[in-house]
């Protein structure tokens, strides 16, 4: 009888280790699962691009910049306004500097998502345009990101540049990493000197009314909050690129330092699965209560006040301002309440409200057949070419069907 309790416990005792064995073996085998479709078997920009028999310079910027410079030209990276933010300004201490634009006149490099770099030559205030386009008085100007200033693609097919080809005279002031209050900053430095028929404000949905969180507790904010406040950055250009070239060497310091623990992480990553780190943060992920659907929080007020200046503020050299309405790639990719997405609805009940006229760039990509071939790869990005070519042309019918008389 004593025998068979024994070989009764032994047997529990037996299962009881299998039971365990077996779940720790599950959450390891999940855990491995998701290191590898994280790092090897993900769907990445290059292993796209390979599928697709497309060549991808899988380069760092970096080492573009440098190949370039090697190469006996004077080459550079954009410099997003929110970087010389991050860097509390740019210049000497005693008349810091909050630049916009770029360094002027030179090879810029910018970055890659459909297998090339974008790599232009800046104009004269370190923008996204040909050389020379300030004295030609452009009667239509952009404001807005990096979906305004062309991100990742080629001369020439960011938005301006299409205008210029089907005949319209545009400038473009888009700059990486600008929300609307860094926009509202960039129109009375640059934009009011040219004092164009046309402002087309190129609004994305994905980010920018989360940027003005940021940039409302920045220097930019004396902007909204005093009209006449100006740095006169259009006439201090050669001091303009002074300081950003010493930014950019600070910057590419971080970058160095940046690639370092990059690498230190990876090799650590044997260490990660151990603890099961990818697995704990897939389950808090999944236990943290995600806000509720189509109950979107309203824009931050600082949004109308923004918008209601730029717009006065057009109007008074006799000029229009335009929202131009960005979508973004996950609008298509799943099943998204078109309206609450984004807090669509709240933004355009606010443009309408303050009486200015709307481009909406969502309705037309809905209409075209397949969505997703605007995005490189049909993956999460900027527009291709042919994107940012649909955003021109309707720009185009919007200015004919007000009977805007812009062309070159």
């Amino acid at each position: 009888m004593k025998g068979r309790k024994l070989s009764c416990a032994a047997t529990l005792l037996v299962k009881l280790s299998l039971a365990f064995v077996s779940s720790l073996a599950a959450f390891y085998l999940a855990e491995l699962a998701i290191f590898f479709l994280d790092t090897r078997f993900v769907r990445t920009r290059e292993n796209m691009a390979r599928q697709n028999g497309v060549p991808f310079d899988a380069r760092t910027l970096l080492e573009v910049i440098e190949d370039l410079q090697a190469q006996g030209l004077e080459a550079y990276p954009i410099v997003p306004p929110s970087l010389v933010v991050d860097f509390n300004g740019i210049g000497n201490d005693n008349r810091k500097l909050f630049s916009l634009g770029g360094v002027s006149r030179k090879t810029t490099v910018y970055c890659n998502e459909s297998g090339e770099y974008a790599i232009y030559e800046s104009d004269e205030h370190g923008f996204n345009n040909p050389a020379g386009i300030w004295s030609q008085e452009p009667e239509v100007v952009l404001i807005g990101d990096s979906f305004a200033q062309g991100a990742c693609v080629g001369p020439g097919e960011d938005v301006a540049g299409q205008l210029r080809e089907l005949g319209v005279n545009a400038l473009n002031l888009g700059m990486g990493g600008c929300g609307p209050l860094l926009d509202l900053a960039m129109m009375k430095e640059y934009a009011e000197f040219l004092q164009p028929k046309l402002v087309l404000w190129m609004y994305f949905e994905g980010n920018d009314l989360q940027e003005i969180a940021r940039e409302k507790t920045s220097f930019f904010a004396q902007y909204c909050f005093d009209s006449g406040f100006s740095q006169n950055l259009i006439l201090r250009q050669a001091e303009i690129d002074l300081a950003l070239m010493e930014l950019i060497q600070k910057y590419k310091q971080k970058e160095i330092e940046r690639i370092k623990e990059e690498k230190i992480r990876r090799q650590r990553k044997w260490a990660s699965i151990i603890k099961l780190e990818a697995l704990r943060a897939r389950l808090s992920q999944v236990t943290t209560p995600s806000p509720r659907p189509g109950h979107p929080a309203p824009p931050d007020p600082m949004f109308e006040t923004i918008l209601e200046k730029a717009r006065q503020h057009t109007s008074s050299w006799g000029g229009k301002l335009c929202f131009v309405y960005l979508p973004e790639y996950y609008r298509y990719a799943g099943s998204v309440d078109h309206d609450s997405f984004h807090q669509r609805r709240e933004v355009l009940a606010l443009v309408e409200k303050l009486g200015i006229p709307l481009i909406d760039m969502h309705e037309v990509f809905l209409a075209q057949p397949d969505p997703l071939a605007l995005f490189p790869f049909r993956i999460y990005g900027h527009y291709t070419a042919r994107g940012y070519r649909l955003v021109a042309e309707t720009i185009i019918s919007h200015l004919q069907s007000e009977n805007i008389q812009v062309k070159k």
